[in-house]
Order: C-alpha cells, then structure tokens, then sequence
C-alpha cells in the first residue's frame, strides 16, 4: 500500500498489480529516469478516508466495512495495534468500539495511515494532526513580539492552511507574526487545514493581550507640584500690599501694640516717680 510519495520502479508494480491496471491511484504526472530506472510519484489512493485531530485531544476512525465484524484488526503505518499486538505506544492510548478505532491523547506521532481489516476485507484511513500555539505561552503583553502557529503533522504534506483572525479576515499563512503585539489582536483566532482532495479541518485558539500600563510622568502621577501649588497659592492667596503675606502682618501689628504699651507704661512709671518727688 502506498503511504506517501514513492518512488515506483519499473516494473510498476503497486500492492502485486502492475501500475497501468491500478485505477484508484491518482497520477500526478512527474516522471523522471533516475540511473536509468523509470520511476513515478504517486498520491495517495483515492479510497483513502482522510481524517483530522488535534494533538493533545482524542479521534475517532470509523471502519466502514462491517458495522459489528467478527474479526476486526486496526494497523498503524503496517503495524498491528489492536487484538494482534499491544506493544506500540498508540495502542497504549487506543480503544474499539464496535468497528471504531479510538484514540486518546494524541501525540503528532500518531500521524500516519491506518488500515482496518475486517471480515477478509481492508480500508485505509490518513490521519493528519493539527497542533496550534502561541508564543510565548503564559501572559501576553502589550508592545512585545509573539507568534501564532498552526502546524500539520503527516508524513504527506499536501495540505494548505489558512488562519481566520477575529475581524473575520484571512491570512493564508501557518504562521502569522505580531511586531508588536495590540490588544486587537486578542480573540478567537480559527485555523482552517484542508488536504488535496477538499476535505477540511477547523481547530481554533483564544488568547487575550494584556494592556501595557500608561507611560506617566511625574507631574501627572502627583497633582501636588510645584507648578500646581503655585497656582493654588495665587488662587488661594490674594497678594497682599508690598508682597507680604497676612501672618507678616500680623506679627507687625502685635510689635507694635507691644512697643505702644511699653511706651505708655514708662511714661506712667515716669509721671508716678516725679509725683513722689514732689511730695517729699
């Protein structure tokens, strides 16, 4: 069975039929003569089911030959994984019901062809991957550098893919970079993987940016300054006569109410001792 591009060597035999007599193959017309042998690219088959999971999450692969076979066996990339041989890590992390392949988990390794055999018959299934991140994880703040990206994973890379951004726009890209970082970049970001045949996949990521903090001076952190307690001192202190403030005054007029008093008592001392002079 044909996993990905191979090279057939003439004769062209693909699975013990000769290439000419194999209908379900879909030519991709590149052929080429390497150290004099006729050798040919091919597709995948066209019988092939396409399937599509997110790495870390679960999917199920359907075995559309029998609803309840008495003998039913799954294989991984030509290796028996389910009823025959548990020893590989996918079959760790598998589980049948019915015809259905589960698998938890999924890693990116788990990528590949699958085949169900059920009741002398076979059916191939293609599992691509799809993991989405964004860089750097954890909070993402305003004004830095980030990226987001979609990556599939298969051993045939035939795909295209595409990101749908919050504001509905595209960008055909599996990468899209942000120099600097806005808050209007934050939301739901929709990754859209299809593979050659139309067949579709749509996984999605949600991220928020952080607002960097106001860059404030000073003067705008603490209203007290000194331009503003200048002008609450003219505001709340009329200048008074030759610049001197209420207080100065003050103290002016209590000197001399001392100094008046001072003079009123001596000239009192005074007239008292002259008087007694006068009467001796």
């Amino acid at each position: 069975m044909v996993l990905d591009w191979r090279k057939v060597v003439c004769p062209l035999w693909v699975g013990g039929v000769l290439l000419p007599q194999v209908e379900e193959f879909k030519y991709l017309g590149v052929l080429f003569t390497s150290e004099g042998r006729l050798e040919l690219l091919t597709a995948l088959p066209a019988a092939t089911k396409i399937s599509f999971g997110r790495v870390d999450q679960r999917v199920t692969l359907e075995c559309g030959i029998s609803t309840n076979p008495t003998i039913l066996e799954w294989f991984y990339n030509e290796e028996k994984v389910l009823r025959v041989d548990r020893k590989c890590n996918i079959a760790r992390r598998s589980n049948t019901r019915g015809s259905t392949l589960e698998i938890y988990n999924l890693k990116k390794e788990d990528a590949g062809k699958f085949t169900c055999r059920a009741d002398g018959k076979s059916e191939e299934h293609w599992l691509y991957l799809v993991s989405v991140v964004v860089t750097p994880s954890g909070v993402l703040q305003e004004g830095s550098d980030a990226s987001l990206q979609c990556e599939v994973h298969s051993l045939d890379q035939r795909t295209t893919v595409k990101w749908q951004r919050p504001d509905g726009f595209f960008t055909n890209n599996p990468r899209v970079d942000f120099k600097p970082l806005k808050t209007s970049h934050g939301g739901t970001w929709m990754c859209e993987v299809t593979a050659e045949g139309g067949e579709s996949f749509t996984t999605s990521l949600t991220f928020t940016v952080k607002p960097s903090a106001p860059t404030t001076t000073k003067s705008s952190m603490n209203p007290t300054t000194k331009e503003s307690k200048s002008i609450f001192r003219l505001q709340s202190c009329a200048p008074l006569p030759l610049g001197l403030h209420w207080w100065i005054w003050v103290a002016l007029g209590a000197s001399y109410l001392f100094l008046f008093l001072l003079i009123i008592s001596v000239v009192l001392m005074s007239q008292r001792v002259t008087t007694n002079k006068v009467h001796d």
